[in-house]
């Protein structure tokens, strides 16, 4: 603690840090990447979902990619090797459903893929 008995912000930050689950923390650490406070290149990974329901900076990324390369949701899933007639990307990005954890590991492999796409 400081002088004055009041704990600093250094000090409320790690507290938090440790108090806050995984994607509170990939959360935080996207927001200081984007805020320019961290080098993107020297970032960690930041995962695509919390649980099975992908994350709304995973939906923005995965938007972007869609965006430069033309791209809609059923050429997505037929790029990570499921059936491009499966609703369940479309589903997870718009109406916040679930999606299979096989379909959760291919986005993160694409998106790392694609990541330069932007």
């Amino acid at each position: 603690m400081s002088e004055t008995g009041k704990k600093t912000p250094l000090q409320k930050l790690r507290k938090a840090w440790k108090r806050a689950d995984a994607s509170e923390r990939a959360e935080f650490l996207e927001w200081l990447t984007e805020s320019g406070a961290i080098d993107s290149t020297n970032a960690s990974f930041v995962p695509v979902s919390s649980g099975r329901y992908l994350r709304p900076d995973a939906v923005r990324r995965i938007r972007e990619v869609m965006v430069a390369r033309r791209l809609n949701p059923g050429d997505v899933m037929g790029e990570l090797g499921f059936d491009p007639e499966d609703p369940s990307l479309h589903r997870a990005m718009t109406r916040s459903y679930g999606l299979r954890l096989v379909i959760i590991e291919a986005l993160e492999k694409w998106l790392a893929t694609h990541s330069g796409d932007r």
